[in-house]
């Protein structure tokens, strides 16, 4: 149990760490500005979709939010991409969920021999399947 809490910190620091340099600003600064809106829900969206078992208050920890601020973030998001009603929001999406995918692939790539012998992982494909 202590190491998934320790894994998940690091996964939310990792994807926080990767949307500020994509962004060029820090998504913990408080304003209601539609840029940082929109890249908090971003944001929450790549926690949940990088590990399902991540709970909304410990994303919301992260960023200085609480879980009703991160529910309601990832429901925007949704409804935007349901209706296709931003592009900002759309391409940034797209982009980042690249850039965290190939990051992912280099560091298992480089790490394989760490992550069969700690995780009991068999194979690369084997770390890729759906969670939750």
């Amino acid at each position: 149990m202590a190491q998934y809490i320790y894994s998940q910190k690091i996964v939310i620091d990792h994807i926080k760490k990767v949307c500020d340099d994509y962004f060029e600003f820090d998504i913990t600064f408080k304003s209601r500005s539609r840029k940082f809106v929109l890249a908090r829900s971003i944001f929450y969206k790549l926690c949940k979709q990088y590990d399902s078992r991540i709970s909304l208050t410990d994303i919301g920890k992260t960023i200085g939010r609480n879980h009703a601020t991160v529910y309601n973030g990832l429901n925007q998001f949704d409804n935007l991409i349901k209706y296709k009603q931003d592009d900002f929001l759309i391409d940034n999406y797209q982009q980042l969920e690249k850039l965290l995918f190939n990051r992912r692939v280099k560091m298992i790539v480089k790490n394989q021999k760490k992550l069969v012998s700690n995780h009991g992982i068999q194979s690369i494909s084997e770390f890729f399947k759906p969670r939750g």
